[in-house]
């Protein structure tokens, strides 16, 4: 449902979706046993810019981050587990269109920004005192570490927080994708519509929870 809508308003914005997301059509033929003889089906591709980069782009993504600042049984008193509304929503806000074929490789880091679309395997420090190094080394084993001191994955705005809290960062394996433009926000009406919605009807009823679902499910999908 959440993409079906959010695809129903990039025609009407006349966004070209396939360049949107750098896709293609490509045919595909397929044995149909059914039929007795080789069928064409249509179907959805990246295309070659989008897929030079694809792999690097999926590992640096790694989720959300749960904190946990207290081990073990817990003085008594009032807890409180922050949460922040609408976050998945509202983060697809800042993107605008990709222009995929004017990707380029990267060492600096100082170009990857909180606003560049940018990936990178990176090899980092953080000073001895820092409580909370912000950069990941994925574990099979035991899932997402946050050392001091290793290699990971990592998208721009992490690189740009690495090295304001002191990070000495290297980048051994780095894109940026330009924005077509900084204008169209392709998931502003979207993620207005939904949390306009959610408004509408009372916290926690069916309603507003099954509006939340398709607008997580929009974010879950990219």
């Amino acid at each position: 449902v959440g993409v079906s809508f959010f695809l129903h308003q990039l025609k009407e914005a006349g966004v070209n979706y396939l360049q949107a997301f750098g896709l293609e059509i490509t045919k595909v033929e397929q044995w149909n046993g059914g039929k007795g003889k080789v069928s064409t089906k249509r179907v959805k591709v990246a295309g070659p810019s989008r897929g030079l980069y694809e792999d690097l782009a999926i590992k640096c993504y790694h989720g959300g981050r749960n904190e946990s600042f207290t081990f073990g049984p817990t003085l008594e008193g009032d807890w409180f587990d922050w949460d922040l509304k609408g976050a998945y929503t509202t983060a697809l806000i800042s993107l605008f269109i990709p222009d995929y074929a004017r990707a380029y490789p990267c060492s600096d880091p100082l170009k990857y920004t909180s606003h560049t679309m940018g990936f990178a395997y990176v090899d980092f420090e953080f000073p001895s005192e820092t409580r909370f190094p912000c950069l990941v080394v994925r574990s099979d084993q035991y899932g997402l570490r946050f050392p001091l001191k290793g290699k990971g994955y990592a998208t721009a705005p992490e690189i740009e927080l690495a090295l304001s809290m002191g990070a000495k960062l290297a980048i051994e394996h780095g894109v940026i994708i330009p924005w077509l433009d900084n204008k169209t926000r392709i998931f502003e009406d979207f993620t207005r519509q939904i949390q306009t919605k959610r408004t509408a009807y009372p916290k926690k009823s069916l309603e507003e929870l099954i509006i939340k679902e398709i607008g997580n499910s929009l974010y879950g999908k990219c």
